[in-house]
């Protein structure tokens, strides 16, 4: 009977050990896969920090920031002003008109292209068209951008 009894205790306490170590064992892989966890979070965090700077993170290649008014041609934004003389689309497309005023400006003001300056027939044909600008709209901004359009191209017009 006591070889049974000292049988069950052994049996008992080796039960009671693997119990112990499996229990030991699972805290483990459970911390492990925390730490795995950890691990992924600060990788992903890592890689959203490095994504953040890429688009953050001024570029040293100033060469590739063009101004959006950069490729423009002289002849197609004249063309476009031709909406000066259309009251209906003037009305319809007041921030078509600020866009064509801003350009016009800006190849005046362009001191890396002077071949996109505008003559005295252009600048007077403009000047007038712009002049209808303020009887047939509404628009502050655009009544704005006109003054000093007209302002700006004044000087250039034929006496």
């Amino acid at each position: 009977k006591q070889k049974r009894s000292s049988r069950s205790s052994r049996s008992a306490l080796e039960h009671q050990k693997i119990t112990i170590n499996t229990t030991q064992f699972c805290k483990v892989i459970i911390n492990n896969i925390a730490c795995i966890d950890k691990m992924e979070q600060f990788i992903k965090m890592d890689q959203l920090m490095k994504d953040i700077e890429d688009i953050v993170a001024p570029k040293d290649d100033e060469e590739d920031m063009l101004h959006p008014y950069e490729q423009l041609e002289k002849a197609e934004v004249l063309q476009d002003a031709r909406i000066f003389h259309d009251s209906i689309q003037v009305r319809e497309q007041p921030r078509k008109c600020c866009r064509i005023l801003s350009q016009i400006l800006y190849l005046q003001n362009d001191a890396k292209n002077p071949s996109a300056s505008l003559t005295h027939a252009e600048a007077t044909d403009l000047f007038f068209a712009s002049t209808k600008l303020f009887v047939d709209v509404e628009d502050a901004s655009l009544r704005r951008l006109v003054y000093l359009f007209i302002k700006e191209l004044q000087p250039l017009c034929d006496p």
